[in-house]
């Protein structure tokens, strides 16, 4: 498990998960290349007041 939500609230435990974020995507029907990205330490976001999840509010709630 990665993640939970809860109401409003969206919670991400530590993990390693993959993305085109910022990759240069395929072409001529070869996939791009993907990066690694390691989710470190947990992060939780109020889905109400930031719907992006561009603010981290873990250490504000213990």
């Amino acid at each position: 498990m990665f993640g939970v939500r809860y109401g409003k609230w969206k919670l991400y435990f530590p993990h390693t998960y993959r993305t085109m974020e910022g990759q240069e995507l395929g072409k001529d029907g070869l996939p791009g290349n993907y990066k690694m990205v390691d989710l470190e330490e947990i992060e939780l976001y109020d889905l109400e007041k930031d719907e992006s999840e561009t603010r981290n509010i873990a250490n504000e709630h213990p």
